[in-house]
This record gives structure tokens, C-alpha cells and sequence, in this order.
């Protein structure tokens, strides 16, 4: 599962589309990790299922899985991943900029 992780994370740190059915697969490992991971790996697979979905055009399923990372989130706890809490809250804004201005696909 980690390696799973670590490519689709990859990918999405070099701007290629998470398509091609990785959301799938990220769903089963969010599945895996729900059960048995820390908060920042139920963090990270949130938030790479929901960039997949940004990237298959699917805003709605999107900010449904930025929702769930920030829900995940331990900010008490001293190694929460902040870093990864800010890249979720720019994402879901660019998500509602582009539905204002009419270039995104929130509906």
C-alpha cells in the first residue's frame, strides 16, 4: 500500500493527472489505511483520492476527500502534517475559484 502511495503522490508533486483507474486503487488503500494507518496516512490517501478525482474532473468527489483528510487530521498531536493540511485548504479554493469564475467543474 505504501508503494501505491508513494507513486500517486509522486505523480501528483509532478503535475501529471492521477487517472487511468489510480483512483481505485487509492480507494482500496484508503479502505486499508482507515483501518490501520496513523491520521497522516489516512491524510495522504485522502487527499490523493481526491486530487484523482480533481484530476477525472469530478469537483464535488474532490472536496468530498479534501473534507475527509481534514476530518483525519490530529492537529494536537506535535507530528500532525500540517504542511499537507495547508495543500488541501489551496486545493478545495482553487475548486470553488474556478466554479466562480465559470473555468471549473463544480456544479
Amino acid at each position: 500500500m505504501s508503494a501505491l502511495l508513494e507513486r500517486a503522490d509522486s505523480l501528483n508533486r509532478n503535475y501529471v493527472p492521477l487517472t487511468d483507474g489510480i483512483d481505485s486503487l487509492l480507494l482500496e488503500a484508503s479502505y486499508y489505511y482507515d483501518s490501520h494507518g496513523n491520521p497522516n496516512q489516512q491524510m495522504r490517501v485522502h487527499y490523493l483520492l481526491g486530487c484523482a478525482y480533481r484530476d477525472l474532473g469530478d469537483a464535488p468527489q474532490a472536496l468530498h476527500y479534501y473534507q475527509d483528510t481534514v476530518d483525519a487530521a490530529d492537529t494536537v498531536n506535535f507530528d500532525c502534517d500540517n504542511r499537507l493540511l495547508s495543500s488541501i485548504y489551496g486545493q478545495s479554493g482553487n475548486l470553488f475559484r474556478d466554479a466562480i469564475t465559470g473555468t471549473g467543474c463544480l456544479m
